[in-house]
């Protein structure tokens, strides 16, 4: 100590490459939790989460959007339930995508066992439909998510994946509808122009209605993040491609 102040030295290990060691920490608890899922992949789309960043913040968008509609519909508050995916392997080598709502509490409060009775889980998916449809209106003008929609402090690690739309249309194709692609043509075209304008390139409008852009010899092409560009391609994708 010196002139009433103290000073501490700490002497830091010189961790090199081969010293590190990665680790993984976890704990688990018994709850109640209620899984859905998309049954069959529509044709030209690609569901898997473990294949590209996109479908995986689509999944855990639609998770957010169903907990919100939960709450509403229980009126209970949002750490009541926690979001999670579950990835079931399947025979083929492929793996099926869940999102859960669970229990917080241990043991389970009955909630998630509540929700995943078919005639309470069909009047989620309605108030999850009407929450969307108020996300939808001009007032709520969040280009992917924010504290008014999807996010809350609980969820911070997850803010840059979440996104309304994405939820959206998640939500649409577990209710049976069809991706409407239509209305991310303005979108789209703006994504194309801005990455034009970033790499020094030009513009491309495509077949199909797809939007791009060409730098020197290479065509960038601007898509849906649930779309499949390597398995099942069809659509305004194979139209785009061919052009």
């Amino acid at each position: 100590a010196e002139g009433g102040a103290s000073r501490y030295a700490v002497e830091m290990p010189d961790l090199q490459e081969e010293g590190r060691l990665s680790v993984g920490l976890g704990a688990s608890y018994f709850t109640d939790t209620a899984l859905l899922t998309i049954a069959k992949s529509p044709r030209g789309l690609n569901l898997d989460p473990l294949t590209a960043l996109g479908r995986k913040a689509a999944w855990y968008s639609l998770g957010y959007l169903l907990r919100e509609a939960a709450r509403d519909h229980l009126q209970v508050e949002s750490r009541e339930l926690n979001v999670g995916l579950y990835y079931q392997p399947q025979p083929d080598e492929t793996i099926r995508a869940w999102a859960y709502l669970a229990d917080s509490l241990e043991n389970g409060a009955g909630y998630a066992t509540h929700l995943a009775r078919p005639e309470v889980l069909e009047e989620m998916l309605e108030a999850a439909t009407v929450y969307v449809g108020r996300l939808e209106e001009p007032r709520h003008s969040c280009d992917s998510s924010c504290y008014d929609c999807l996010r809350d402090y609980h969820n911070a690690r997850l803010h840059p994946l979440l996104d309304w739309r994405l939820a959206r249309d998640m939500l649409n194709l577990l209710r049976g509808d069809q991706l409407s692609l239509e209305r991310y043509a303005d979108i789209e075209r703006s994504r194309a122009t801005v990455l034009a304008e970033e790499a020094d390139g030009e513009d491309l409008d495509l077949a199909g209605g797809m939007h791009g852009m060409l730098v020197e010899d290479q065509a960038v092409v601007v898509t849906h993040p649930l779309e499949d560009l390597e398995g099942d391609v069809c659509g305004r994708v194979a139209l785009a491609l061919a052009d």
